[in-house]
C-alpha cells in the first residue's frame, strides 16, 4: 500500500484512501486492491489536487516503494498539488462511517495556516472533487487532526496544537478543543464546542460503541500528567441525537 509516513486510512467505493503526514506538504493516496478485502496486491495512485478548481486527478499506478518521488518525477510538487499535514481521514457515509460515497479529511496546516476540514466526492472515476467543510481560525477551530462520524452523520473534530502554536498563536490558549460539525453543516458558524482539554492534552482515536451510548477517547498528555483512555456518555441520551448549532 506504499512506503510513506502513513497517518490514517479510509475505505470507500472499494478503495482505500491514505494520508501521508511527514510534517510538511505531502500527497493523498488511493490503493485499489486487486481483490476486495485482500491487501496483498493492488495499485497505488497519488492525488494531484488543483485548489483553484477544487478538483483532482489520480496519477499512477505509482512505484509503491517510493510513491512520493514518483509523483515529483511526474511533475507534481506536494506544495502545489498536495496538502500540508494531512491527518485523519474517514468515510462519510454508512452506519459506521465506512464504505460510503465520500470521504472527509483533516488538513492540519502549519505555521500561519490553521488548517481545514475537507470533503471529497465523486470517488468512482479517475477524478475527484473537493470542498472545504470548515476553514480553520486560530480563535476557533485550528490544527484539526483526528476525526470521526457518529451514526447520525455528525462529524467530531479533534485539535492537536504543537508547542509552538501555544506561543505563536496565544488565542488558542493552553488547550486542545473537540468540535462537532452537525450533519449538513458547513462553515465555522455551524460548529458546536463539545469539549476542551486543558494542559495541552491531545484527544486522539475517537470511537463510538455499537449502540452509540459511549464515545471512547484516548487522551495523550505531556509530563507530569498521565495519558489515559476515557469513556464518555451523554446525559439523557446517546451520541446519535442531534447537536444544537
Amino acid at each position: 500500500m506504499g512506503r510513506f509516513s502513513h497517518e490514517q486510512e479510509a475505505y470507500a467505493n472499494s478503495s482505500w484512501y491514505l494520508t501521508d503526514d511527514r510534517g510538511d506538504a505531502r500527497f493523498l493516496y488511493k490503493f485499489v486492491p486487486e481483490r476486495r478485502h485482500d491487501l496483498t496486491e493492488g495499485r497505488l495512485y497519488g492525488l494531484a489536487f488543483n485548489k483553484a478548481t477544487m478538483t483532482g486527478t489520480w496519477i499512477g499506478p505509482l512505484n509503491p516503494l517510493d510513491p512520493d518521488s514518483d509523483m515529483r518525477a511526474r511533475g507534481f510538487q506536494p506544495s502545489v498539488w498536495g496538502f500540508t499535514k494531512a491527518e485523519g481521514i474517514v468515510g462519510a457515509a454508512g452506519s459506521d462511517g465506512i464504505g460510503g460515497g465520500s470521504i472527509s479529511m483533516n488538513e492540519s496546516g502549519a505555521g500561519a495556516d490553521p488548517g481545514r476540514v475537507w470533503r471529497f466526492t465523486q470517488l468512482g472515476g479517475d477524478a475527484i472533487r473537493g470542498e472545504v467543510l470548515v476553514e480553520g481560525d486560530f480563535a476557533q477551530l485550528s490544527r484539526p487532526d483526528n476525526l470521526r462520524y457518529n451514526n447520525a452523520g455528525d462529524l467530531f473534530i479533534m485539535e492537536d496544537h504543537s508547542g509552538g502554536d501555544f506561543t505563536a498563536h496565544t488565542e488558542t490558549g493552553d488547550k486542545n478543543d473537540i468540535w462537532v460539525l452537525p450533519r449538513g453543516g458547513e462553515g465555522p458558524d455551524d460548529l458546536v464546542l463539545f469539549a476542551t482539554l486543558p494542559h495541552r492534552f491531545e484527544p486522539t482515536g475517537p470511537w463510538f460503541s455499537n449502540d452509540s451510548q459511549i464515545l471512547y477517547l484516548s487522551v495523550q498528555a505531556d509530563p507530569p500528567f498521565h495519558s489515559r483512555v476515557i469513556a464518555i456518555t451523554r446525559e439523557g441520551g446517546n451520541f446519535n441525537q442531534p447537536f444544537d448549532r
